[in-house]
């Protein structure tokens, strides 16, 4: 069995009506391109087991065909280890750096005729036990077997589906209360790879939005997919702010969040914290709020800061905490 590889070239250039060409903007298919790649690998996991392979996740989620040994793949692919040792020779990792690697140990390629090819390949699989004879004679008893008896995947793919789009609803927006569209049917395709197609994923999203399960927001920065939110977002966000709102009617006879002393002695033990950072920490510990927030650009040290928040209003005793939160009044931090 010859090693074959696939894949899909986008071009980022359109056709006008007077048949110039022109480039388009290219940022939109960046933010696609790992949602395109895992509708490709669904689809082909999916064409697979309908073949009747076994199909097993990779180490990058990809759909790999069960059955070869990891020595012969790793020699049906010198290609990929020439990549990964020049990754360890200049102590780089990640996807970024491995398409650099590839154009700078990149050979002329030697044309061999499909006849020398095929032999080599051959050769190759006689060396390891010519493990794609099993594989595909294993395929085909299973195909046959899935014609005569369906499995429940097969029967049931709704289930599937629908199990699929709740794993992604509760997945993305455990870090944000928006997301894109091409995050929530990347994760729920991802989930249910091999066992429903595109199609069936985006089907079942579509109902949920109609129910009102997900929410669209108006878009402000020019992305090229909707953002959504969910009805569960917005009823704890409404919840929050009500919170907020009933636990903020303070008085002036309501304790600070630290005494006097000792949040004098708290700032005094810190003595890296910027301006900014000391000004911040002061405003929060003599405000009688409940909830109070703190904003601040990237980099500007709002860990720090926090930290010396808790650390007094953990002495101060359990009537006070502190805790990174969105809402209430905003304390700029800033360089």
């Amino acid at each position: 069995m010859c090693s074959r590889t696939s894949g899909l070239a986008i071009f980022n250039m359109t056709e006008r009506e007077n048949g110039q060409t022109r480039a388009l903007q290219e940022r939109s298919l960046f933010q696609s391109q790992q949602y395109v790649t895992t509708v490709y690998r669904s689809e082909l996991a999916l064409r697979l087991h309908g073949l009747g392979y076994e199909i097993e996740r990779g180490k990058h989620g990809q759909p790999e065909i069960k059955g070869y040994s990891q020595e012969y793949l790793d020699a049906s692919s010198p290609r990929r280890e020439q990549i990964l040792g020049h990754l360890q020779e200049i102590g780089r990792e990640g996807a970024g750096a491995a398409q650099v690697a590839a154009h700078r140990t990149l050979d002329s390629k030697e044309l061999h005729s499909p006849d020398e090819v095929l032999k080599r390949h051959r050769e190759l699989a006689a060396q390891f036990g010519h493990q794609a004879d099993h594989v595909v004679a294993e395929a085909r008893l299973n195909s046959r077997h899935h014609a005569q008896q369906p499995d429940k995947q097969t029967q049931q793919p709704e289930k599937t589906v629908q199990q699929s789009v709740t794993y992604s609803r509760n997945h993305v927006f455990e870090r944000s209360a928006v997301q894109d569209e091409r995050a929530i049917l990347q994760a729920a395709i991802d989930r249910s790879m091999g066992q429903a197609t595109y199609g069936q994923v985006r089907q079942e999203f579509e109902q949920r939005l109609k129910r009102g399960e997900f929410r669209e927001v108006a878009r402000t920065d020019g992305r090229a997919a909707p953002q959504y939110t969910t009805s569960e977002m917005v009823r704890m966000e409404k919840e929050i702010i009500a919170r907020m709102q009933e636990g903020n009617r303070r008085e002036f006879r309501d304790p600070m969040l630290v005494s006097s002393q000792l949040r004098i002695a708290t700032e005094d033990r810190h003595p890296e914290l910027s301006r900014s950072q000391l000004k911040a920490v002061d405003d929060i510990f003599v405000s009688r709020e409940k909830i109070v927030g703190l904003d601040g650009v990237a980099g500007a040290g709002k860990t720090t800061t926090l930290a010396v928040i808790r650390e007094g209003a953990e002495a101060q005793g359990p009537m006070s905490s502190a805790t990174p939160s969105c809402c209430g009044h905003s304390h700029r931090a800033g360089r």
